[in-house]
């Protein structure tokens, strides 16, 4: 039996997503619409994971998503970016069955690869990625609150002589000056 290569394009969205199945020699073999669901994910498993086929889509927020998926189940997945490829983003007829028919030739004739293959972490990277944004994102909350502290004490004239105001020396500091502030700014 001969295997043959599918090349499958898909324009992914977040309750959304349309397909087209090419063929090595650009024919069409399927194109089909079904819902951003795991029970339709698992379908399209069953009919097209093998090691013949590759999957192509562009990134976005549920491209990304679809990616990680798609390689959690063992498809060769190519993200791209479609800023590489006026023939998507510049397109006058623009829907989710040409998207979709344009991604897969795109990765049938290798441009994607070539020109506009978006790298995809390994969730472990990710997870990585994910802790330093979280931490980096609270130390500039902590900063913006201290800073927002310095501008309503100096909003009261109150001047803190301390090296850390936010030290237990300065917190009583603070606390001790803080009978300068209205009944209804004291902490």
């Amino acid at each position: 039996m001969e295997v043959i290569e599918s090349y499958i394009g898909l324009d992914a969205h977040k309750r959304s997503v349309y397909g087209t199945v090419m063929k090595e020699d650009g024919g069409v073999d399927n194109q089909y619409g079904f819902a951003n669901t795991e029970e339709e994910w698992i379908k399209f498993r069953d009919r097209y994971l093998s090691p013949e086929n590759q999957v192509g889509l562009e990134i976005s927020t549920s491209g990304k998503y679809v990616a990680r998926m798609l390689v959690d189940m063992g498809f060769s997945v190519h993200v791209m970016n479609p800023s590489k490829f006026p023939q998507i983003y510049e397109s006058v007829k623009k829907n989710d069955k040409e998207d979709s028919f344009k991604i897969a030739d795109l990765l049938r004739t290798g441009e994607i690869q070539k020109k506009g293959e978006i790298y995809i972490p390994s969730p472990e990277i990710n997870e990585m990625r994910s802790l330093v944004r979280y931490r980096k994102s609270m130390s500039e909350d902590i900063t913006m609150l201290k800073n927002r502290v310095h501008a309503f004490l100096s909003g009261y004239g109150i001047v803190i002589e301390s090296t850390d105001i936010f030290g237990r020396s300065g917190i009583r500091k603070i606390t001790a000056e803080s009978t300068k502030l209205p009944y209804s700014e004291r902490i």
